[in-house]
């Protein structure tokens, strides 16, 4: 069997506590030379989010999507297109490694002549990643208090890494049902978004039925309020470290609650050229896009962060560094086709089109609305160069004809290359 394991670690990299100061501007009556924060450590009060710990993280993305429900925190993940995936760089989390392992599975993830954003929908829960997790105290507490008593079987993997972590900081006291509130009992079978807006109490509540891949970046909407059937699901398994049961493709059912900016924030996002939602699947943001855009009626233009202004691409590093295509002296990271805002190349809707399928509504919006009088930037025509000299940058894209021909086509259209 050619799966490796990686052990899970917990590290504390910053801790700030201003409890002390904060009680004292409270408290301006009190002299100074009076006990410190002795008695309020032991009781549950807000003073206690005056100190904030941040942690990274090396664990499996079922502990990370689990965390990551948590509000109020902090979170960043490693992107999967920082390092070309494929059976030497990918790593199964140890707690996995005694339950039942499907290697059919694991060879789908590895299998380089298939997209990575592709593969990524099929990558088991165990599988090891990196973040950073960060909260404040009184959060942390309740986080593992509730997960000591709601979620033992991650307790007994992580929660001495935690504690150990933490070192002399001492836990104040919580309320150890936390992970229940975040369970939901709402479900569907629809592959339909549903959008409830209310205007009075400034809220948006977005109920959907879609992979675990997509739940995985769903949850991470700051300004809201999630509810997802992993963790009830999750609270009700008996065996949660069997890999065969726990996949990014299975199906969970999840909510957010937010306000006008938020779901705001979260169309200019998806909507972005960098989001997936070129076909319309359970793994897509189309559905949950789309819906948002119509209920607050909204055309792309107005909906991408830029506004065609590829100036104002709040995501430009990310985009320059598609622009290395496969130069291999440059990044083998960010594999999908550069933004045609950026590059001033209107042809890459054809080119992501024949690289992910275009069957879906969000999709539609940018191909009808593109406009193909962009001019070749700079970018653009290192984007160009490095295509004609060195091909894309996923292997399985250099065997795709569609591809190539319409590239071919760009360079000698654009470039005259």
């Amino acid at each position: 069997m050619g799966i490796k394991f990686k052990d899970p670690k917990v590290r504390l990299i910053a801790a700030s506590d201003n409890r002390n100061e904060v009680w004292r501007i409270s408290r301006p009556h009190l002299q100074i030379t009076d006990k410190e924060l002795m008695d309020i450590r032991k009781v549950d009060l807000p003073v206690h989010s005056f100190a904030y710990v941040t942690f990274e993280i090396t664990g499996s993305l079922l502990l990370r999507d689990v965390l990551y429900h948590v509000r109020p925190s902090s979170d960043w993940a490693r992107s999967n297109r920082t390092t070309v995936i494929n059976k030497d760089t990918l790593f199964y989390s140890s707690e996995y490694q005694n339950g039942e392992i499907d290697e059919g599975r694991w060879k789908e993830c590895v299998d380089e002549s298939v997209n990575l954003d592709i593969r990524k929908d099929k990558f088991p829960y165990a599988v090891s990643t990196d973040f950073c997790w960060g909260c404040d105290l009184r959060t942390c507490a309740t986080v593992l208090h509730s997960m000591k008593a709601e979620l033992p079987a991650v307790w007994e993997v992580y929660g001495e890494l935690f504690m150990k972590a933490l070192g002399d900081i001492e836990l104040p006291p919580s309320r150890s049902n936390y992970f229940s509130t975040l369970a939901t009992t709402w479900s569907s079978s629809s592959n339909n978004a549903i959008v409830k807006k209310d205007d009075d109490f400034d809220t948006v509540m977005i109920s959907y039925r879609g992979m675990g891949s997509l739940l995985s970046q769903f949850i991470r909407q700051h300004i809201s309020r999630v509810r997802s059937s992993l963790i009830t699901d999750l609270m009700k398994c008996e065996d949660i470290w069997d890999t065969s049961d726990w996949s990014q493709d299975q199906l969970f059912d999840m909510q957010v609650i937010t306000n006008k900016e938020g779901a705001l924030k979260l169309i200019s996002t998806r909507a972005c050229w960098f989001a997936k939602f070129d076909m319309q699947s359970r793994s897509s943001w189309s559905d949950i896009i789309t819906a948002l855009m119509n209920e607050f009626k909204m055309d792309l233009n107005s909906a991408i962060p830029c506004k065609g202004d590829h100036e104002k691409c709040p995501w430009k590093t990310e985009q320059l560094a598609r622009c290395i295509a496969g130069n291999p002296k440059g990044s083998t990271g960010e594999v999908n086709p550069p933004c045609p805002y950026i590059t001033g190349i209107p042809e890459l809707i054809q080119l992501r089109e024949a690289k992910f399928g275009s069957n879906s509504s969000l999709f539609n919006f940018w191909k009808n609305n593109l406009p193909n009088n962009l001019e070749l930037t700079e970018h653009g025509l290192k984007y160009l160069n490095n295509v004609k000299l060195y091909g894309f940058a996923e292997e399985c894209d250099n065997k795709n004809e569609s591809m190539k021909e319409i590239a071919k086509l760009a360079c000698e259209k654009r470039a005259n290359l």
